[in-house]
């Protein structure tokens, strides 16, 4: 599965930039409406796509967790039980204008093997992190949410 999110995150991509410099290139210099509206449906239906590999992510790492899951690793002091059972049931805390800290790494056995995060403590509020799954290259340089756990 990790292939086929990192193909899509790729191929999202590029489908949004060749699409926004095609919409520009024929609305403006041809002047040409329904080209222009084409183009430009398709790199909205490419940003969709984009973004959604977040909620995406989010639902894999779920399913990996389960009652059992546990921490073995983790550079940074918080409670364990409260970030798996955030990750768990998708409890993703919807904040604005702020900032992770520094990345560090956890470690969560799973019933499948293990699993590798890296959370960072945000910049204003000592209680949230941003959790970022490196697994799959979209989660490696965005973060897929921030949870509470202290």
């Amino acid at each position: 599965m990790g292939n086929y999110l990192d193909i899509w995150f790729t191929v999202t991509a590029l489908v949004f930039i060749v699409s926004l410099l095609s919409a520009m290139f024929v609305g403006v210099w041809h002047k040409n409406g329904k080209a222009s509206i084409l183009l430009i449906g398709v790199a909205f239906i490419s940003i969709v796509l984009f973004f959604s590999q977040k909620y995406q992510i989010r639902w894999l790492l779920s399913d990996e967790l389960s009652a059992s899951s546990f921490v073995i690793e983790a550079h940074e002091e918080f409670e364990a039980s409260k970030l798996l059972d955030s990750l768990k049931n998708k409890k993703y805390v919807k904040m604005n204008r702020t900032a992770p800290l520094s990345k560090s790494k956890v470690r969560i056995v799973t019933n499948t093997g293990e699993v590798e995060l890296l959370i960072a403590q945000d910049s204003k509020n000592k209680e949230l992190f941003w959790i970022y799954y490196p697994k799959y290259r979209f989660s490696r340089l965005n973060p897929i949410g921030k949870v509470r756990i202290h």
